[in-house]
């Protein structure tokens, strides 16, 4: 939105920036949602109501419009979950990095994103070793593989994000240690 300073300065100047961000995001969840309920099969009627029911939901409708860190967070998790479960019905190894790199994306809006990491890990790790044949040597050889390149973006994010706010502020965990973050608001 940088680039329109010139044609359209209110864009920087009054906030509309992040709001266009956050309706951007928010649509693109929309269109993960459809994506992901059309791949499972379900007939056109079931479909609109669905996703009709998540547009229209007054919480996406309100961080849509408000250009705080939700939107992105609910598109990345809902990227996530729309081809985790491609990848679970089908067996793609793309659609598996494709759920990778969208939880890497997640982390990077919001860190509550670590929940989903360890639960989404879990779920690949034990999917894919119920779904391997072979040996039970084979099969936690290939679910720790599958766990590993699921897992592999978001422990990226992760330390990238860590190290940054360290090399920046002095703590790797500044949102949760400083006088603004979680440990403060909780006291």
């Amino acid at each position: 939105f940088f680039l329109l300073r010139g044609v359209l300065p209110e864009v920087l100047t009054r906030g509309y920036a992040g709001c266009l961000m956050s309706a951007l995001f928010m649509a693109g969840a929309v269109v993960q949602v459809r994506g992901a309920v059309r791949e499972s099969g379900a007939n056109q009627t079931l479909c609109r109501v669905l996703v009709a029911a998540f547009a229209l939901n007054p919480m996406v409708i309100y961080y849509g419009a408000n250009g705080m860190s939700e939107a992105p967070y609910v598109f990345f998790l809902a990227a996530c979950m729309r081809y985790l479960c491609r990848w679970i019905r089908t067996g793609s190894l793309t659609a598996l990095v494709w759920a990778s790199l969208a939880l890497g994306g997640c982390y990077l809006a919001r860190y509550e994103a670590a929940v989903a990491a360890i639960g989404a890990s879990a779920v690949v790790l034990v999917v894919s070793w119920r779904g391997a044949g072979g040996t039970r040597r084979h099969r936690w050889m290939l679910a720790l593989s599958d766990a590993a390149i699921f897992a592999l973006p978001f422990a990226i994010s992760f330390v990238g994000w860590a190290l940054t706010s360290w090399i920046i502020t002095g703590s790797a965990f500044e949102y949760i240690t400083s006088q603004y973050g979680n440990t403060s608001q909780v006291q």
